[in-house]
């Protein structure tokens, strides 16, 4: 009998006397980091100019940016602004509370402005002109990589910096000459041709 009761007193103090045990507390799972947007805007710029560099991050207490540019902390949204010199290739890193990381990376390419195209101006003479008598003109221009006119044609093809050009109107008539630069770019001028 006392070897029972000393038995169930044993069993009583690693129980508890009926006391619920407490489970351990479950650890919270810490979610991965995220990176939900990372772009240049434009990614491409001029020389000398700024763009946009933006970024977005999720479950992150940690984040940078190679090359470092300015400082960058978690955000749901931030753009910084970059002046690359040549062409870029930034990495986002994000980190969470665990040190796991995540990456991504964008690009940005910088260019040199070409010089735009312009009309100096157009040479013409005589002002005025008996019907059918010809007419020339000469166009002065700089950083021009291809010309149009709107009528009459060239003496010889132009160069970067001009040419000349003759039509033999019958009426009186403006002449449109337009150039196109290395970038597209486009400028204009008109010469009137009068006849009596």
């Amino acid at each position: 009998m006392v070897r029972i009761s000393l038995l169930l007193f044993a069993l009583l103090g690693l129980y508890g006397c009926g006391q619920a045990v407490k489970p351990e507390p479950k650890k919270q799972a810490v979610l991965p980091p995220k990176i939900t947007m990372f772009y240049t805007s434009p990614t491409t710029v001029v020389l000398g100019e700024p763009a946009q560099l933006c970024y977005s991050v999720e479950n992150t207490t940690k984040v940078s940016l190679d090359p470092p540019v300015d400082r960058v902390w978690p955000a749901l949204t931030r753009c910084i602004e970059i002046k690359p010199v040549k062409p870029t290739t930034y990495t986002l890193t994000a980190e969470n509370a665990e040190g796991m990381k995540v990456t991504a990376t964008t690009e940005a390419t910088a260019t040199v402005r070409l010089p735009s195209a312009k009309i100096i101006d157009i040479s013409a003479n005589p002002a005025e002109l008996v019907a059918g008598q010809g007419f020339p003109f000469c166009v002065h221009a700089m950083n021009v990589k291809s010309w149009k006119l709107s009528a009459g044609e060239w003496v010889r093809p132009p160069d970067s910096k001009g040419g000349c050009a003759v039509d033999h109107p019958t009426k009186t008539t403006t002449y449109t000459v337009t150039v196109t630069g290395a970038s597209g770019e486009t400028d204009t001028m008109t010469v009137i041709a009068k006849v009596k």
